[in-house]
C-alpha cells in the first residue's frame, strides 16, 4: 500500500485487493477500516489508532489457513476497543 496518507479523516478501505502485506498504509484513520478478503497472513502495518471498527475477514492465517483473524490477535494492535 505505498502512497497512502498517514492518516485517514474518516473511513479506509482497502477490502479485496489481494493485498499480502499492510505496511505503508495509513497509521491513523478515524472511523472504520477495512481490510477483508485480501491475502493477509499477519496484521503488521495495520494503523496504530482506528476511531471505528477494525474489519478484517477472510484473511488466511500463517497457522490456520481459510479462517479470520480473532479478537485476541489484534488486542496487540493499539487502537479504540471499548465499543467492542
Amino acid at each position: 500500500m505505498q502512497g497512502t496518507p498517514r492518516e485517514i479523516g474518516g473511513n479506509f478501505w482497502c477490502a479485496d485487493n489481494q493485498l499480502t502485506s499492510l505496511q505503508g498504509g495509513p497509521r491513523e484513520v478515524a472511523g472504520d477500516y477495512g481490510c477483508s478478503y485480501n491475502k493477509l497472513t499477519d496484521l503488521k502495518g495495520a494503523p496504530v489508532e482506528i476511531g471505528g471498527v477494525f474489519k478484517c475477514y477472510a484473511n488466511p492465517f500463517k497457522e490456520k489457513p481459510n479462517t479470520s483473524f480473532r479478537k485476541e490477535e489484534i488486542l496487540g494492535i493499539p487502537r479504540t476497543l471499548e465499543q467492542q
